[in-house]
């Protein structure tokens, strides 16, 4: 106590007189032990009363079996820390300073080279772990760290702080790495799974993120894809998609490629689910609880892109979008597809750095996407759907999955990229042109969009080409190129954009036949438009033009102005030359022509409106003949009378 008050008393004369303070003997041995310089262990001033010589173990840092070492001033035993200090006599004693907290181990992330500290504390008589940002090492972010345990009040914290940064340097590094899939590591292509995979490795890293991404053996799980995978087209189909992702993100490094969608849709029971763990079960746990591949649609826009960001290449479920309350998936599937977010600023009005993603998506829901999105022919080529397919053979052959892919993932995943990075980036794009043509030409309907679709396909077709050569068991290419042409097919339906126009038109018009003006009907409510016959028995619909314009946006038709020219073009429209408007008289109240949008629809249409009969003595588009010619004009309006 003397020695305590004495000490303080000079260091109160020292901040208030300095001019007059001198160093005594005693404080330049504290001076000496605190000067970063190395201590020998076998001074002979460090033996003290009742107290093993404590010695300084370099390149080891602290374990449970080495319980005792020192840093310059500090003594770590057991599980305290002391500070040695000299007495009144001159002779450094020892003196508790904290329960004991250690720097366990330093992680490297390699993504982007910042580090993180592991610490080991002992707390209400036990070791805790608790990992830190180095920044946190801080005298004012030290403090907070109260909070889980750790002996570190405000009077203490300077010096163990000092401690900590002594330590530091004996403490062994891990390497470390948080995102997923294909990166640049030092001027050199790798691959980041369980571990960091790459041709000319320089060092290693080991995956800290909250995913599991390996269990169990390859044998176990090469004998499930056997026995409960292989012959069943679906299935095979999926797990080709699985590992197509890596493929189709290495691609896209070097093409503009846009990240693949498949979605599947249909009843609950028909296996798409267990479709999705075949899908990711190469790379990662096949579930939907935590650290599982399998995400859940339910998540708002950001918490799924936070998520799917910084994966390049590896597979991800989306299961069942039926549970997300969106009525229009339009912007989070062109999102999802573009492979990055949207640029946003800084306070400092400088762009944030955005997240990415590439790969492959497998999406699952009991409806269709395309039907809860907008008719932009652009979202039809970047997600492909697959309706009502038994994924499946039986219930028992669903569960035989689960429970085989539960116990065994993640092992055939690493081999596959090995194989591609073996392969190069040449030869996997001329396996991709072969296929691309294939495909293109074994499309039996074809439209301004196949050719893109065929790509697209392709990537799928080249990986079950590339996994076939990897393994030592086969997936059939013939059956999964005919799954694609029917998916293919039963999408090319839906790529016409006029024909979507007139069909939607069409269904408008009889579910609202109230809003349409028939023959000498007087207005009731808000019009629409007129139906009336025309010369040649088609029924004519003349749509005013804001309620046209609006009826298509509600529809998801994005852009009239496209619908108006695909109407044109398959030769719904009736319009004047160079326009795209006619002139009629809708409203008989006020007897005035406006500018309309007239759609034409076959005799067959008046069968679906209640029985109602149409007039056709209203201003109808008939032939004319040009004076001096047989030949016909469409160009003008006529009034012809009603046909008996």
């Amino acid at each position: 106590m003397g020695y305590e008050m004495t000490r303080k008393k000079r260091r109160m004369e020292q901040w208030q007189h300095p001019e007059k303070h001198e160093m005594t003997k005693i404080e330049e041995d504290e001076a000496n032990l605190d000067d970063g310089s190395p201590v020998d262990s076998t001074d002979s001033e460090l033996e003290t009363a009742g107290t093993v010589k404590p010695k300084k173990r370099k390149g080891q840092g602290w374990s449970p079996t080495n319980r005792e070492f020192r840093y310059k001033q500090f003594v770590g035993r057991q599980d305290k820390l002391y500070i040695l200090k000299k007495d009144e006599n001159d002779k450094l004693v020892e003196e508790e300073l904290a329960d004991l907290v250690v720097i366990e181990k330093i992680y490297e992330n390699i993504d982007d080279n910042t580090f993180e500290l592991l610490l080991k504390y002992w707390y209400l008589n036990q070791w805790r772990e608790l990992s830190i940002k180095r920044s946190q090492l801080q005298l004012n972010e030290l403090t907070k760290l109260l909070d889980y345990g750790i002996d570190v009040p405000n009077y203490k914290a300077s010096q163990i702080a000092r401690f900590l940064s002594l330590q530091e340097k004996d403490a062994p590094l891990h390497k470390s790495h948080r995102h997923l899939g294909w990166a640049d590591r030092k001027g050199e292509l790798v691959y980041k799974h369980q571990e960091l995979l790459g041709r000319n490795l320089l060092d290693s890293s080991t995956y800290e993120g909250n995913l599991l991404l390996q269990k169990g053996t390859f044998e176990g799980w090469k004998q499930v894809i056997k026995q409960e995978v292989l012959g069943h087209t679906p299935l095979e189909f999926a797990l080709t998609c699985g590992f197509a992702a890596p493929l189709v993100s290495l691609i896209a490094k070097l093409v503009d490629l846009e990240v693949l969608i498949f979605h599947a849709f249909g009843d609950s029971a028909q296996g798409k689910t267990t479709a999705g763990r075949v899908f990711v079960s190469p790379f990662g746990l096949p579930s939907k609880r935590e650290g599982g591949l399998i995400l859940q649609w339910l998540a708002t826009k950001n918490g799924l892109v936070g998520q799917i960001k910084q994966k390049h290449g590896l597979p991800l479920v989306l299961d069942e979008a039926s549970m997300n309350r969106m009525s229009d998936f339009t912007d989070i599937l062109y999102l999802l597809a573009e492979g990055r977010e949207k640029a946003r600023m800084t306070k400092e009005i400088q762009e944030r750095e955005r997240a990415s993603w590439s790969g492959v998506f497998f999406s699952t829901a009991e409806h269709s996407l395309h039907q809860k999105s907008n008719q932009n022919s652009g979202l039809l080529v970047r997600l492909q759907e697959k309706g009502n397919v038994p994924w499946t053979r039986s219930a028992e052959n669903a569960t035989e999955i689960k429970e085989g892919l539960l116990k065994h993932y993640g092992h055939a995943g690493p081999k596959f990229i090995e194989f591609l990075l073996k392969t190069g980036k040449d030869a996997i794009l001329n396996i991709w042109k072969k296929w691309s043509e294939i495909c293109y030409g074994k499309m039996v309907v074809k439209d301004g969009l196949s050719r893109r679709i065929a790509d697209k396909f392709a990537l799928i077709l080249a990986t079950a080409d590339l996994m076939n050569q990897c393994f030592d068991f086969s997936v059939n290419k013939d059956g999964i190129l005919e799954f694609l042409l029917e998916m293919d097919q039963e999408n090319a339906k839906g790529r016409d954009l006029g024909e979507r126009a007139y069909q939607y038109l069409r269904q408008i018009v009889v579910q609202h036949q109230m809003r349409f003006i028939k023959a000498d009907d007087k207005p009731n409510g808000e019009i629409w438009g007129k139906m009336t016959r025309g010369y040649d028995r088609k029924i004519e619909v003349a749509f005013l033009q804001e309620p046209f314009k609006k009826l298509l946006s509600d529809g998801g038709f994005d852009d009239y102005s496209v619908v108006l020219r695909k109407l044109k073009e398959k030769g719904y429209l009736d319009h004047e030359r160079d326009k795209n408007t006619r002139k009629r008289n809708v409203n008989p109240t006020t007897n005035k022509r406006e500018l309309v949008y007239c759609i034409n629809f076959d005799n067959s249409f008046e069968k679906l409106l209640n029985g109602v009969t149409l007039s056709s003595s209203q201003v109808q588009t008939a032939p004319r003949k040009s004076k001096g010619s047989n030949k016909v004009s469409l160009t003008e309006d006529h009034d012809f009378p009603e046909e008996p």
